[in-house]
């Protein structure tokens, strides 16, 4: 379920964590099933019905290539310099309440996406988004929602990464739906539960439209 819907390419690289372990994956053949067509040189997308064929090969290290960021060194030492007091439990962070998150936000391909995805490259980190982490089913959002920030406490120091956040914890209003309540409040106190205790974990938010979320996030 990790991998659904991603698009892959030969070359492709998943990187992962299992059980505090790096582990990479890299697409070196990609094929039809029914056609033995190559999708060399094309995308495709994972599903449900994709058939992986895993070898190991403990010779060979995949290298991946690094978000490489321009013109904004300022920006993210400032963010590092925040996340690590965030995370000095015995040091600064003893004297007083840190905070656990941050937001991002600014217009379409400012760069708020890949600055995070610099942050969290080399940690242990957890991606939410509305798309994946949605569901029919009465109350099973707010479960996944409640595993994913348990699976981050239990791997610390990580990072929470929240792309768009305000697809997830949109404004309440009389207009919100009875999910979007339920989901908006699970997530506001699962990061005040971040604040109350000491836990190495923080999260990053993106969003193009800071007014349209929740008041208690910002």
């Amino acid at each position: 379920e990790r991998f659904l819907n991603h698009y892959v390419n030969t070359g492709t690289v998943f990187v992962y964590y299992y059980f505090g372990r790096k582990l990479q994956i890299e697409f070196i053949n990609i094929k039809s099933a029914e056609t033995s067509e190559h999708f060399n040189g094309s995308w495709y997308v994972l599903s449900e019905n994709t058939v992986w064929n895993i070898e190991k090969n403990v010779d060979k290290k995949v290298d991946k290539k690094p978000v490489i960021l321009g013109g904004v060194d300022d920006i993210v030492d400032e963010i590092k310099t925040l996340i690590n007091i965030s995370f000095d439990t015995q040091g600064l962070a003893a004297n007083f309440q840190p905070t656990r998150g941050l937001l991002l936000h600014g217009h379409s391909g400012i760069g708020k996406t890949a600055i995070c995805k610099h942050l969290i490259d080399n940690c242990y980190h957890i991606e939410i988004n509305g798309p994946t982490i949605f569901s029919k089913y009465f109350g099973e959002t707010e479960s996944t929602m409640k595993g994913l920030f348990a699976k981050a406490v239990m791997h610390e120091p990580s990072i929470i990464l929240v792309d768009e956040i305000e697809t997830i914890c949109p404004r309440r209003s009389a207009g919100s739906t009875e999910q979007e309540r339920r989901v908006t409040s699970a997530f506001v106190s699962l990061l005040d539960n971040l604040h109350q205790e000491s836990n190495k974990v923080f999260v990053l938010a993106t969003t193009r439209k800071p007014d349209a979320i929740d008041p208690m996030l910002r």
